[in-house]
């Protein structure tokens, strides 16, 4: 057989086994996507899912959705938001295409397992990434992370290959696919950076040459890079990279009350608008001015190294507890519960093998086994990722990109541990068999504090059943929320909310007050309790839970919202007016207060404010969490300018409303009258 015939084999061999794996990741993927449609989250999706749901419902439509510079990158909420554009608004569409994103992610562990440390272990490395359940479970999701995790590696991937090579346009390549990393999620360029100085340092030769390729390196990251830039400084009036949101997520894990896991910042509502809204308001209120975005993430970091600053041990001590969180075997939840979830709604996660533990430590072994100048970027890139989580809060989510790196480390001990035991090497495999040891035990005892029960994900499921009015399905997973943790006071919380909306208002009472007893400064229980008060009919109740509100958050707009509700109970519209404006004067996407201010201009004889108000509540993204006031809102407008004669506003005022509630019989009489 002549070389070249061995050669073409061994090629077609190589393309049969990436065919194979790649297949099989998509495979087990569309399995699980298809499995996961009985979750009540999967067409009902929660917190950042939601939010990139509806920032890409907004892009499809060709809206704007938030204002100012990007508060989050954009491209994974362009990549959904394109799906709606070509295929509706299914949510089953967009995760079966991620299931090629797994695909990728497969492809890439293999072709830099390859290049790295050899065929045998991009074969086992690209099998165990395949059949992952941690990594099958987060390309079922709408989270940056499915996105993220292949971009990653394809930065990792030009970036060897551009080295081995040394062409100026692999360099460019690798900058463009950091430059797309970086747009989905900026934390990459963190990592990049410490590549590059360990490429400065560790390899030989004329370091002018490799800073020649930095240089090509850094054109092709601003091809994706630049744009989002001056969009921010052009139209969002704030010279931001990329986003604004790095200073918010370091001093929610960098404060003295972190406990390195909640993504809350202290003080804020739990939910994202509500706590977006409030760190902003928050900030402002700190430096007694408005704050432009790049402002308050800059107020927020100037806090957390403050913090570091007057408290190093605390902060220290936070930070060793963080990494531990980080090597726990525990799949920590943030939005999601990643465990629960899918063991609970897809029974092909039961036989994916995965570990967080054994991986660690085979990852731990496969270190010894990667000497030398060729591994070296894809250990500085995993410690540096590694690093970078750390350095903020821990969740499974962000450990999550780089479960395929330790999957490749993992690989290539396997590979080296039966190598060098093959060889009876024993001086060289046992202080590789002691590390794994202790990275085992490290990971399989919890840190004080991590809860490793299925709480969460009872707390999880219970609120999307309660978004879909499933109000028993909801108390039920509430209540055994609470029989695994007695003091998981958010889902008591949850719990007092579902037993109001069922109509069990002296249970909900009962609940929030036991809240407040635990958690006296919990806004939102003083904020829906003081609601449930009206409800019942005791403004000077509401009015006094307001007052305590606005005691504990002064910035928070719904403690005004709630006087004005009390005021205009009360009949005094005046005050109600005041109070309402005060609200949005503080929150100016705050739906309740422009619409309640909407009625009180209309009752004081002034239907030009009151138009103005609403079209300022129809403005806000919480709009579409109120149905039924936001049509009675465009009714509104709408009425507005046809009684006032302009009528080519209210045309276009009522296709907007189409637009938005296209079923709506009330609309459909206007148009008519409007012809």
């Amino acid at each position: 057989m002549s070389a070249s015939a061995s050669s073409d084999g061994a090629r077609r061999r190589e393309f049969a086994w990436i065919a194979a794996l790649v297949l099989l990741a998509i495979a087990v993927r569309v399995v699980y996507v298809l499995q996961m449609r009985a979750s009540p989250l999967f067409d009902a999706p929660q917190m950042d899912a939601k939010y990139h749901v509806d920032w890409a419902s907004a892009f499809a439509r060709g809206e704007d959705f938030q204002p100012g510079p990007f508060f989050r990158a954009p491209l994974y909420p362009w990549f959904l938001g394109v799906c709606f554009q070509l295929f509706g608004p299914s949510l089953l569409v967009p995760r079966l295409l991620q299931t090629l994103f797994g695909g990728a992610t497969v492809l890439l562990v293999y072709l830099i397992g390859a290049r790295t440390f050899g065929a045998r272990v991009a074969k086992l490395a690209g099998f165990f990434t395949a059949v992952s359940w941690v990594l099958v479970f987060y390309d079922g999701e709408l989270l940056l992370e499915t996105l993220a995790t292949p971009l990653n590696l394809l930065a990792l991937w030009c970036f060897l290959r551009a080295r081995d090579d040394g062409r100026p346009r692999d360099f460019v390549a690798c900058g463009i696919a950091l430059g797309l990393a970086a747009i989905t999620r900026p934390n990459i360029l963190l990592v990049a950076v410490a590549v590059a100085i360990a490429w400065l340092a560790l390899e030989r030769g004329a370091w002018h040459a490799r800073a020649r390729s930095l240089a090509w390196t850094l054109l092709g990251a601003a091809a994706p890079i630049l744009p989002l830039t001056f969009y921010n400084g052009l139209v969002g009036k704030d010279w931001v990279l990329i986003s604004s949101q790095a200073g918010v997520n370091l001093w929610i894990g960098n404060n003295p009350h972190s406990d390195g896991v909640s993504a809350i910042v202290p003080g804020t509502r739990a939910d994202w608008w509500g706590g977006y809204y409030d760190a902003i308001a928050a900030a402002e209120h700190a430096e007694g001015r408005e704050l432009l975005p790049s402002e308050v993430s800059a107020h927020y970091t100037g806090r957390a190294l403050a913090f570091w600053r007057d408290e190093p041990r605390a902060a220290l001590a936070l930070s060793i507890h963080k990494l531990r969180l980080f090597w726990a075997d525990w799949e920590i939840g943030n939005n999601e519960e990643p465990r629960f979830l899918a063991r609970t709604y897809a029974s092909i996660t039961w036989v994916l093998p995965y570990s967080f533990a054994i991986v660690g430590a085979l990852a731990c072994v496969g270190l010894f086994g990667s000497r030398g100048k060729r591994a070296w970027p894809v250990l500085v890139f995993a410690g540096a990722y590694a690093v970078g989580v750390v350095a903020f809060f821990v969740c499974s989510r962000y450990r999550a990109p780089l479960v395929p790196v330790f999957l490749l480390l993992a690989a290539r001990g396997v590979e080296w541990g039966f190598e060098t035991l093959r060889a009876r090497r024993w001086l060289a495999i046992a202080p590789a068999v002691l590390v794994a040891a202790g990275s085992l035990a490290i990971s399989l005892l919890p840190p004080a504090g991590l809860a490793t029960d299925d709480a969460n994900g009872h707390l999880v499921v219970g609120g999307a059943d309660l978004a879909a009015g499933r109000g028993e399905s909801a108390v039920s997973h509430f209540r055994a929320a609470l029989a695994l943790q007695p003091n998981h006071w958010i889902a008591r919380r949850q719990l007092a909310l579902a037993l109001r909306t069922g109509g069990d208002l002296d249970g909900a009472e009962r609940e929030y007050l036991a809240v407040l007893g635990d958690h006296p400064d919990d806004t939102t229980a003083l904020d829906e309790l003081a609601d449930l008060a009206l409800a019942r009919q005791r403004p000077e109740v509401a009015a006094d839970l307001a007052k305590r509100l606005l005691a504990i958050a002064p910035y928070d707009a719904r403690g005004d919202y709630t006087l004005g509700r009390v005021r205009y109970a009360e009949r005094d519209l005046a005050a109600a007016r005041q109070s309402f404006q005060s609200a949005l004067a503080k929150d100016p996407l705050a739906f309740g207060a422009a619409y309640a201010l909407g009625l009180v201009e209309l009752e004081l004889g002034d239907p030009a404010a009151s138009a103005r108000a609403l079209e300022q509540a129809l403005a806000s993204p919480r709009a579409a969490d109120a149905p039924s006031f936001a049509l009675d809102a465009w009714l509104r407008v709408i009425g507005f300018y046809r009684e006032r004669g302009e009528l080519e506003t209210a045309r276009a005022r009522l296709a907007e409303a189409q637009r938005r509630f296209p079923q709506a019989p009330e609309l459909a009489g206007l148009a008519a009258a409007l012809r």
